[in-house]
């Protein structure tokens, strides 16, 4: 089986085209469970909706265990989802809040790469920059050597605000 974490479908930037890991062949769409939620594209963090989809026997039993447990969507979240997966308008909210997070990105990223010895490409997808700062290993700042991302976090902490 493949769990198939797809929460950031639709907040994807430039050229970047989102494809489901399911849709890749016969097989993969036999044996993959598709993960989804409301958090990430509708701003519903927090409420804890979510959705999965995949083969029928493993989704039944995943059906069987959730009916001996007592958690349970709670009745407003439950509006909302059905609200945001059909209403027309949240399409075009989507978009705005996509075209949003992109600039947003760009813009840490060039902020990033003003750091001398930083190197970051802007984000495709979702809203995480993701720096280079290997050109800093072997280096011994204020007393901590980089040796490696880890290192190099714990000078940036240490440093005076």
């Amino acid at each position: 089986m493949v769990l198939s974490d797809e929460i950031y479908e639709k907040l994807t930037y430039g050229n970047t085209k989102f494809v489901s890991f399911a849709s890749l062949s016969k097989d993969a769409y036999e044996r993959t469970l598709t993960l989804n939620g409301l958090s990430k594209t509708y701003s519903m963090t927090g409420w804890r909706l979510g959705y999965v989809a995949g083969p029928l026997e493993v989704i039944k039993a995943m059906g069987n265990l959730q009916s001996h447990m007592t958690q349970n969507p709670v009745t407003f979240a439950q509006y909302a989802a059905v609200t945001a997966l059909t209403d027309p308008i949240a399409g075009r909210t989507i978009e705005i809040m996509r075209m949003e997070f992109e600039r947003r990105g760009k813009y840490m990223a060039q902020r990033l790469n003003a750091i001398k010895g930083i190197e970051c490409s802007p984000p495709t997808g979702a809203f995480y920059c993701f720096p280079d700062v290997s050109s800093h290993y072997g280096r011994n700042i204020n007393g901590i050597t980089i040796n490696g991302s880890m290192d190099f976090a714990r000078w940036l902490l240490s440093r005076p605000m």
